[in-house]
């Protein structure tokens, strides 16, 4: 509530203006790209208010709006705290979206997480909360994630093998070893002769 008080304030909506949810989530969405970070940040942790408070409903009536809109803006963002909040709100709204509903968008969101997960300068921060999404993907799709599991598989485990033999990056430990995991019944027949 706080968060949409300051949008609104900085936006110019007096206070006592009733609007349509569809109404409100257009001005976050217009939000989300303002040139002012403190606006941007509010409008995304609004959204991922939103995905805890309002799920599933809200990834069904917002999916074809707000994943293009999650991806388009971590392409650009280059503030490490909003980088947070949106990749935090990807995952939110990842979690409580079905297979049948993500499916048109896991090709383009692997690309740009792995894109990021590949990048050597990024935070360990920021490579973590990329593991987790990557994991919250693979947890949603499950068998449909079969087509674009060995790539992810070679790209974490590789990443994984490095940073184990270096002792580097502990804190990722976790989250990559539950995405070889996951991934590795999917690429059994590649890797291990398994049907």
């Amino acid at each position: 509530h706080i968060e949409l008080i300051n949008i609104a304030k900085e936006l110019g909506i007096p206070r006592a203006t009733r609007m349509e949810p569809q109404s409100i989530m257009q001005i976050i969405y217009g939000a989300v790209s303002n040139p002012q970070p403190k606006l941007r940040f509010s409008a995304i942790h609004c959204l991922n208010k939103f995905c805890d408070n309002y799920n599933p409903s809200l990834q069904k009536d917002t999916i074809n709006a707000m994943i293009p809109l999650l991806q388009n803006i971590l392409k650009t963002e280059t503030i490490l705290r909003i980088q947070c909040e949106i990749i935090s709100t990807l995952t939110s709204f990842i979690q409580f979206t079905t297979s049948d509903d993500l499916k048109p968008y896991v090709k383009g969101l692997f690309e740009l997480l792995f894109t990021l997960f590949k990048n050597g300068n990024i935070p360990v921060i920021i490579r973590k909360l990329v593991t987790e999404a990557i994991l919250e993907i693979i947890m949603t799709m499950e068998e449909a994630i079969t087509p674009l599991a060995p790539i992810a598989f070679d790209i974490i485990v590789s990443y994984f093998t490095e940073a184990y033999k270096t002792k580097s990056c502990q804190i990722l430990y976790g989250a990559l070893i539950e995405c070889i995991t996951s991934l590795g019944i999917y690429v059994k027949s590649k890797y291990y002769n398994i049907d």
